[in-house]
């Protein structure tokens, strides 16, 4: 238990930053080849918490005769990811060949919550915020300028983003506050993904480029149905 505490506040933070090229370039008399990948799988949990959902009631956690509470969870994530290639071919009747792929999944949860809990305070501010950016590019060069040449390039740039934002009072709680209650969940998330291709030669040449992207999100804000609150000013969600 705290008592006479004139503020709380229980922060979680959390930045990712990423920066990965994989570049590569080949050349040749008869056959010319390149080939590049860049793959990420990356899993964040950022979690801020007073007390536990689940708590004995024998161990609750109690505040009491406190300031301004704050509990915060927030995460930023930026990644930029880009795969390329460039062959060329310059013999007679040869080949020139391109492959790059840039494939990225991004797992992110963040969390702050108030569990089963007694508190008596000023102000109780509990809040999430989950964003990023992610730059996602596959880009590929294929040519055979020798007579009866042919080139062929093939790109792909896949991004898998899971987002989980949950802002919550649990069932159990007990809050008396003499100001506000203020309860957030903010989730954003901006994407850009290219995938390019060029293929020449002078007897054949072929390119193949695609861009794919699986976005879920969950966001939530919420306070239990048997919490109990006894506040003075406003409830804000």
């Amino acid at each position: 238990s705290i008592t006479k505490a004139k503020d709380i506040t229980v922060n979680a933070n959390s930045i990712e930053e990423i920066t990965s090229v994989a570049v590569i370039a080949g050349g040749g008399s008869y056959f010319a080849g390149a080939a590049s990948a860049n793959a990420h799988d990356i899993d964040v949990n950022t979690i801020a918490y007073i007390g536990s959902d689940g708590a004995d009631e024998t161990k609750k956690t109690v505040l009491s005769n406190v300031g301004d509470i704050s509990v915060k969870a927030c995460d930023d994530v930026d990644l930029k990811s880009n795969a390329g290639g460039a062959a060329v071919e310059i013999g007679s009747g040869g080949v020139a060949g391109s492959l790059s792929a840039a494939v990225e999944v991004l797992d992110k949860n963040v969390k702050a919550s108030i569990g089963k809990v007694t508190i008596a305070g000023e102000s109780l501010n509990v809040s999430a915020a989950n964003t990023g950016t992610l730059l996602t590019t596959a880009n590929g060069v294929a040519l055979a300028i020798s007579t009866c040449g042919a080139g062929f390039t093939g790109n792909a740039s896949e991004s898998i983003v899971n987002y989980n934002t949950d802002t919550h009072i649990a069932n159990g709680s007990n809050i008396t506050l003499a100001d506000d209650l203020y309860v957030d969940a903010d989730s954003r998330f901006s994407h850009i993904g290219e995938a390019t291709g060029i293929a020449g030669s002078t007897l054949a040449s072929a390119g193949l480029s695609n861009d794919t992207t699986v976005f879920n999100a969950k966001t939530n804000a919420y306070i239990g149905d048997s919490a109990e609150e006894t506040i003075a000013r406003e409830k804000v969600f």
